[in-house]
């Protein structure tokens, strides 16, 4: 009777096994199909297996520490899988930042405020709350994403702030150059001497 019932197409003896497979080859097949595995919400081939649902409860598992080992080592064969999407996705919007960079001015990316001058402004926002900012995050940037964005092509976190003391040091260098005389009226320095 067992080997009948194993001969059914669909049967199973393990829910849970069984359920895992099915997500397993889900994701691969999704990941084989779009080359990564950001699976939107109510995504499902079937009207009975939800991808997103599956993929965010085995984080949620390894996250309280109660996926096993072996199912840890089945899903990292999985293509494009990560364990925190958050960090996927900001890396792939840092790698479109530094593609852009190489094409156009980072000044110019931020003033025109289209996707990513957007992202370079939240960006600046989790660094402030980071250093005493008035707004709360609950992401703070790594040091490895710092360091990524102070690599990038006049970055700057103030851009004001950097653009007066960039003002400063060219005023500095001009007063040392000419015997202690600051810039005449003509020179573009001058309408710095008012800033405060």
């Amino acid at each position: 009777r067992q080997h009948r019932l194993e001969k059914l197409e669909g049967w199973f003896w393990d829910y849970e096994e069984w359920l895992w497979s099915r997500g397993v080859a889900a994701a691969l097949t999704f990941a084989n199909e779009y080359g990564h595995l950001r699976v939107p919400r109510n995504y499902s081939k079937g009207k009975d297996f939800n991808l997103e649902v599956w993929i965010r409860s085995v984080r949620q598992r390894e996250k309280r520490g109660v996926l096993s080992v072996e199912k840890r080592a089945e899903v990292h064969k999985i293509p494009g899988w990560r364990w925190n999407p958050f960090f996927e996705v900001w890396w792939e919007t840092y790698d479109s930042l530094k593609k852009a960079c190489a094409r156009t001015r980072l000044q110019d990316i931020e003033q025109e405020r289209g996707a990513l001058g957007v992202w370079v402004g939240q960006q600046k926002e989790r660094h402030s709350a980071m250093h005493g900012g008035t707004k709360v995050i609950r992401k703070p940037l790594g040091k490895d994403q710092i360091a990524a964005l102070e690599s990038l092509p006049n970055w700057s976190w103030d851009r004001r702030r950097d653009s007066w003391l960039s003002h400063f040091r060219a005023v500095v260098e001009y007063k040392n150059d000419h015997h202690g005389s600051l810039p005449p009226t003509t020179d573009k320095l001058f309408a710095f001497r008012g800033l405060k």
